[in-house]
């Protein structure tokens, strides 16, 4: 087996993407949780057009450094694309569009697809993206449910 680095494997999807060919890629950092989890998810990509981006949409861009960040438009502006990701309380940008490489179109979560019509996708698209100068404290708040949850259910023998 071959082991590659994060970036240069990342540049052989954005390839493939430019190809019109879907991709599906492991998803790696905490910056998107709650919603996508490193080590857990998956995302499916494909190559998008300008017209095709909306606030919400999860991308996949390279930063101007080189670095490749899968994070959700915060905003646009002209040309331009802010995004965030929602575990963060900053926005990055601008992002011209030919740093996009992608648009997700697809969650895998725990082996199975999700749909666009679930809760949680709704929920981050069109509500997180607006509340983001009280994140923190949310995400403080969720982690302590989650701990609690976890504690109470690991007691029983279950998992979350």
């Amino acid at each position: 087996m071959k082991v590659v680095d994060n970036e240069s494997y990342l540049k052989e999807m954005l390839f493939l993407l430019q190809e019109n060919r879907q991709i599906a890629i492991p998803v790696s950092g905490n910056s998107m949780t709650p919603f996508l989890c490193g080590g857990r998810d998956f995302v499916m990509l494909r190559k998008c057009e300008k017209n095709e981006l909306r606030t919400g949409d999860i991308v996949l861009y390279q930063r101007i450094q080189g670095q490749f960040v899968l994070h959700r438009i915060q905003k646009i502006r002209g040309q331009n694309f802010y995004a965030i990701g929602d575990a963060q309380s900053v926005a990055e940008g601008p992002i011209s569009v030919e740093r996009i490489g992608g648009k997700v179109y697809g969650i895998q979560r725990k082996g199975r697809w999700l749909g666009h019509r679930n809760f949680f996708d709704w929920f981050f698209k069109k509500i997180w993206i607006h509340v983001i100068p009280l994140r923190r404290h949310i995400l403080i708040i969720w982690n302590r449910i989650h701990f609690c949850l976890a504690f109470c259910f690991q007691k029983c023998g279950k998992q979350i």
